[in-house]
């Protein structure tokens, strides 16, 4: 039953540990170029970067030590496999349970006769060795970068680091396999898993700087893993903290056992009680309007987007200057702003940073869309629709304009905070400027969204993965290319370099036109396959 559960999450362990292994091998290799080769320019890249790293102690750890090498993987490297690892074991802690409960692959296997505590053992041993995988692929292809710089890490301690974070993996997957059983569906599971999961992680990195929180940090897993710092110079491996996420892993591992044996599948842990009452139920208006309707089934999770994108747009923008003035005395840095096109570094820190990770963060709206779309098929979701009679075309246009509403609400409310903030701190951009730049993340957000329409046509388990990979690596080669010296060509690859800096130097003309053409061959693509295609193949 492991090998079978194991090839459950082989495209994950695929497309995790090659985002993984690319990270951690072009963020090492890029050290020497950000950070300067001279004693004194690493200096004062590290000095910068501890005033930075205290500002952004909400995503990652304080950096220690950031002018070396093995200190800035550590930082920049291991601290972001973390929060991978963690998005990785809510998604796969969401499918072990209800997502194999709704494929109907779990009466299949309890039909066999095998014990439901041997299945759930078989889940979490099938995931504790892909993370293993993941994990030394990322260790070993980040000694790899270090060592091609000139600095390659120390094996011991980059053997422990990996062994934290394989603990730190396992530990949140059990968690999540275990919160996952509250909801009936994959996507109910899923919430719950990342809502417990960002719960814990916030905890953590917040009492960085709240002193408040430390007394409540030690239920947190990530503050067992922060403990082992081994790569950090002066740092240490703490096993016992790494054998307290191994015992923590059992015991929720157990739990999730004796809820999964308690529960009927298909059944959420805890049933809900469904009172009727007489009457004629009346449907909420909104469900008339077709692109209004799918707004409305999401209204959640949008609302959730909407508040991450506002928050993180007016907290970047507030953060600009003192981070632009924090780095006046790095050319690296010096010279990345200048590729923004424009003379005022605040306007180009705007450009790249932000509308940077608003990019990103448009791109993974859209994948989480695609994700819910192969969803759809497998959930029966699909075939009811279809059955109303709906015409297939109809389906993927609707999914479309959905998406593209969702990203027009989510972009204009990241331009009128990006304006807000800005103006604070006396970052005056011209709001037509702003605008221009946030219209056209529509367009880009849609070329990733015409991509998962034909993903989901034809193959819709492995679309997701597949997408998500793309475009890490894609972002990667957009936002290092400028800091390694590599060929012009290169960032071209990027689907990142189709948006241009619409900010600082207007639209890009050329990748406006082949994101349009992308979106209307995509969708033509994925009208045709799902024209052709059985439902839930």
């Amino acid at each position: 039953m492991t090998r079978v559960a194991l090839r459950r999450h082989r495209a994950a362990i695929i497309g995790y540990g090659l985002t993984a292994a690319l990270y951690g091998l072009v963020q090492a290799a890029a050290f020497q170029q950000i950070a300067g080769s001279s004693e004194s320019a690493r200096l004062a890249f590290g000095h910068s970067m501890e005033a930075l790293g205290t500002q952004i102690s909400y995503i990652l750890p304080l950096p220690v030590h950031v002018e070396t090498m093995s200190g800035y993987v550590g930082w920049r490297v291991f601290g972001f496999f973390a929060i991978l690892g963690a998005v990785w074991a809510v998604s796969a802690g969401a499918g072990a349970a209800p997502g194999d409960e709704e494929a109907g692959l779990v009466d299949q296997w309890l039909a066999t006769g095998l014990s439901s505590v041997r299945l759930v053992a078989s889940r979490v041993a099938a995931f504790a060795i892909g993370s293993t995988v993941v994990s030394v692929a990322g260790g070993v292809a980040t000694d790899v970068g270090a060592a091609g710089a000139g600095s390659p890490l120390d094996a011991a301690a980059l053997s422990a680091q990996m062994v934290a974070l394989d603990a730190l993996t396992v530990c949140l997957f059990c968690l999540s396999y275990l919160v996952a059983q509250l909801g009936s569906t994959k996507r109910a599971g899923a919430a719950a898993g990342a809502a417990v999961v960002g719960v814990l992680f916030f905890l953590n990195s917040l009492s960085r700087t709240a002193p408040s929180l430390r007394p409540y940090r030690e239920i947190s897993p990530f503050r067992w893993y922060e403990r082992s710092n081994p790569l950090t110079p002066g740092g240490h491996d703490d096993w016992a903290a790494i054998f307290t996420l191994v015992l923590v892993a059992g015991a929720l591992s157990a739990l999730a056992a004796l809820a999964f044996v308690r529960r009927d599948v298909g059944s959420p842990l805890i049933p809900r009680r469904r009172v009727t009452r007489p009457g004629r139920a009346t449907a909420s208006p909104l469900l008339r309007v077709p692109i209004l309707r799918g707004l409305y089934r999401q209204r959640w999770g949008l609302l959730a987007w909407l508040a991450a994108v506002v928050v993180l747009a007016a907290f970047m923008a507030n953060l600009g200057k003192s981070v632009v003035d924090g780095f006046k005395g790095i050319s690296a840095i010096q010279q990345y702003l200048a590729a923004g096109g424009s003379g005022d570094p605040y306007s180009a820190y705007i450009a790249l940073v932000w509308f940077g990770v608003a990019q990103l963060l448009v791109a993974a709206y859209a994948i989480v869309q695609v994700s819910g779309w192969a969803a759809e098929d497998t959930e029966g979701v699909l075939e009811a629709v279809l059955s109303q009679p709906v015409p297939r075309w109809w389906v993927v246009l609707e999914r479309g304009l959905t998406l593209a509403a969702g990203i027009a609400i989510l972009s204009g409310a990241g331009a009128v905070a990006t304006g807000l903030a800005g103006g604070g701190v006396g970052i005056h951009v011209d709001a037509a400027s702003i605008w221009r730049a946030s219209w056209l993340l529509l367009p880009f957000g849609l070329t990733f969204a015409a991509a998962g329409a034909v993903g989901v046509g034809r193959w819709p388990r492995a679309t997701v993965a597949v997408l998500a990979f793309l475009a890490m690596v894609s972002y990667l080669i957009y936002q290092l290319a400028p800091f390694m010296a590599w060929p012009a060509w290169v960032p071209d690859l990027s689907v990142f370099k189709l948006y241009g800096t619409p900010l600082t130097t207007g639209v890009y003309w050329l990748g406006l036109n082949v994101m349009i053409a992308i979106v209307a061959v995509g969708f033509a693509a994925g009208v045709l396959m799902m024209q052709r295609r059985e439902v839930a193949r």
